[in-house]
């Protein structure tokens, strides 16, 4: 929804996060594509028919986002989001406690971290608890609706701009 809107596409997967010397953080855009549903890609003027699949067995769609990608470059994270699903529209920013838990449950090894010992976890956390402090996590609430699609790009947009979290409640 966002591309839609002109937003540049930076990943819709995983995203390498690289923190640097000024605690700032860095992202390396992924591939130019969107997987999407058809039913998603239909909400933001797609025609599912004309879309490739991902794969026979599934009937996710690859749209291409070549116009509006991200140059290859790094880019500054100013924010992160964790989506959920609420019944209202809600954008909430996370104290650095929570953002750390939500980074490691959405972290791509999130299911084997049970595996490592804590010498292999520890720069994994030092990275996290890092980027919890400088960069803000907001959790992003909304309804399992896809006409919200545009109410939800309005409150991340505001959001960007500077509008007090606290006023982005509802739809």
């Amino acid at each position: 929804a966002l591309h839609a809107h002109g937003h540049p596409v930076v990943t819709d997967d995983i995203l390498s996060v690289e923190m640097g010397e000024e605690n700032t953080g860095t992202v390396w855009p992924g591939f130019s594509r969107l997987s999407m549903w058809p039913d998603a890609a239909s909400a933001v003027g797609q025609d599912p028919s004309t879309l490739a699949a991902l794969h026979e067995r599934v009937s996710k769609r690859a749209v291409p986002a070549r116009e509006g990608f991200a140059a290859q470059r790094a880019l500054a994270l100013d924010g992160i989001y964790v989506l959920g699903q609420g019944d209202r529209l809600e954008c909430n920013v996370l104290s650095p406690r929570e953002a750390f838990v939500e980074l490691l449950r959405h972290s791509y090894c999130s299911g084997q971290l049970g595996q490592f010992s804590s010498d292999a976890l520890s720069p994994l956390f030092r990275q996290y608890s890092r980027l919890v402090e400088t960069v803000p996590v907001y959790q992003l609430d909304r309804p399992d609706d896809l006409t919200k699609l545009p109410d939800i790009v309005r409150v991340v947009e505001q959001n960007l701009n500077g509008v007090p979290v606290a006023s982005l409640h509802g739809c």
